[in-house]
């Protein structure tokens, strides 16, 4: 069984992420996502941006973090995406069968992002390799 704690302010977002995955024929889901229902030990926690931004990495749980994307700039994406060490992303037009299979997916270690925003991490990541090298190659008087 997936474990899956909704932190998501949007109530109306939250209340019907939560009832759809509970709606699943075969679902194979614990949700946690309404108040005072605690659920211990998720394995995966879908966050929205305020809710992530509000916690700091190291006070979450060791578990995988999905975030749902509201229409980040890019910039802040890819930060988000590297310093909370996002599993996956989502934007909040994805179908609702596709957010079954990105907890499916990740729940197996694998990782649900685009392929367009993993092209944009290279590219920072080969960047800063660049950088990297062009500073051992200076002399510091």
């Amino acid at each position: 069984m997936i474990k899956v704690a909704l932190m998501i302010k949007n109530k109306l977002i939250n209340e019907s992420i939560r009832t759809y995955l509970s709606s699943l024929p075969k679902c194979n889901f614990e949700i946690d996502g309404t108040s005072g229902n605690t659920l211990s030990n998720p394995n995966i926690i879908l966050f929205d941006p305020p809710s992530l931004k509000e916690t700091k990495p190291e006070a979450l749980p060791n578990c995988a973090k999905i975030l749902l994307d509201t229409g980040l700039l890019e910039q802040e994406l890819i930060f988000l995406i590297v310093y909370y060490k996002l599993a996956g992303v989502f934007e909040t037009n994805t179908p609702p069968e596709l957010i079954s299979k990105c907890l499916e997916v990740v729940s197996k270690g694998e990782l649900w992002i685009s392929k367009n925003l993993i092209k944009k991490l290279c590219i920072l990541l080969q960047r800063r390799f660049k950088l990297l090298d062009l500073l051992k190659k200076v002399t510091v008087i």
